[in-house]
């Protein structure tokens, strides 16, 4: 019950921000961080596999 109060409270919160940016004209900005965010994320994990993946390789090359 509690998550889904916090789930509505930050909801709500996360609503009104998006509409004072529609109506300041600046929707796009949400949707655009969106996938800015998720790319740094998959870059960043993309990354830290190959890295994993090579730490691996010269273990069990050593």
């Amino acid at each position: 019950m509690v998550i889904v109060m916090l789930y509505y409270m930050f909801g709500s919160i996360i609503a009104g921000i998006y509409q004072s940016l529609v109506d300041a004209g600046l929707g796009w900005v949400v949707p655009v961080g969106v996938v800015i965010i998720l790319a740094g994320i998959a870059v960043a994990g993309y990354y830290l596999y190959k890295n994993h993946q090579r730490k691996k390789a010269q273990q069990q090359a050593a």
